[in-house]
């Protein structure tokens, strides 16, 4: 094995295959996490016991070491973390503005509309009294914008109740990690994922699927699974 060494932000049961592929091309793997039972620490060559939202101390405690890269399969304040490291040290990983569009639904919203790609109509708030209703369609979906944990507080509510949206918004604001929501008009149809190679300006599709989503009776979002390959595929909407 090369005396090489990488990084990788959490060591839960997600990173384990993350470990295990690093060390197999020859990459020794410092894993970080504040859980001191973390099951990947049981694999990595070295192990450091840290919250990897507090990039400051994770920065100062490696000081002096020689790293080849950092991997980082996480989201929230952690990709933050990846990034300041990254730009510490130099080394190929994820940047800032890659972490900010992963990580909060308005800069990913800005940036798809600069780029000239198709976005539903949404607005980023701090509290109801900046919704306006006649700006939108009667179906509208309130999220969190910075997310925290997966699909929690995303609701479908109508545009035109005061109340259900005010609701919405106070509970997208309890899970949002910057104290903003963003609201977005509802579109029916499919939730269909890619996983793509892109090379050159080429795009190759390596995988397709759909989520399968609901609202409960309070209109909150669910998640009870996944479909593959998604119904695009079969639509023929894929290259589109």
């Amino acid at each position: 094995m090369f005396d090489r060494w990488v990084i990788c932000l959490g060591a839960g049961r997600s990173q384990i295959s993350l470990i295990k592929n690093a060390q197999l091309l020859g990459y020794n793997v410092l894993a970080i996490d504040k859980d001191p039972k973390a099951p990947g620490f049981d694999f990595a060559d070295e192990s450091m016991v840290e919250s990897t939202h507090n990039s400051n101390n994770i920065i100062e405690e490696i000081k002096g070491r020689e790293l080849c890269g950092l991997l980082a399969r996480c989201t929230g304040s952690a990709l933050f973390t990846a990034a300041n490291i990254v730009k510490e040290y130099k080394i190929p990983g994820v940047s800032y503005d890659l972490a900010n569009i992963a990580t909060s639904k308005s800069a990913l919203h800005k940036f798809s509309l600069d780029n000239n790609i198709r976005v539903p109509h949404g607005v980023k708030v701090s509290s109801g009294k900046e919704f306006n209703a006649n700006e939108f369609s009667d179906q509208i979906i309130v999220k969190p914008d910075f997310t925290i944990i997966g699909k929690k507080s995303i609701t479908k509510v109508k545009s035109s109740n005061k109340h259900e949206v005010n609701n919405a918004i106070e509970l997208a604001l309890l899970s949002s990690g910057n104290e903003f929501v963003e609201i977005e008009d509802f579109i029916e149809g499919y939730d269909c994922s890619y996983l793509s190679w892109m090379e050159n300006g080429v795009s190759s599709i390596l995988l397709t699927w759909d989520e399968l989503i609901g609202f409960d009776e309070s209109f909150n979002l669910f998640q009870f699974g996944v479909s593959t390959p998604s119904i695009s595929v079969a639509i023929n909407q894929s290259k589109k």
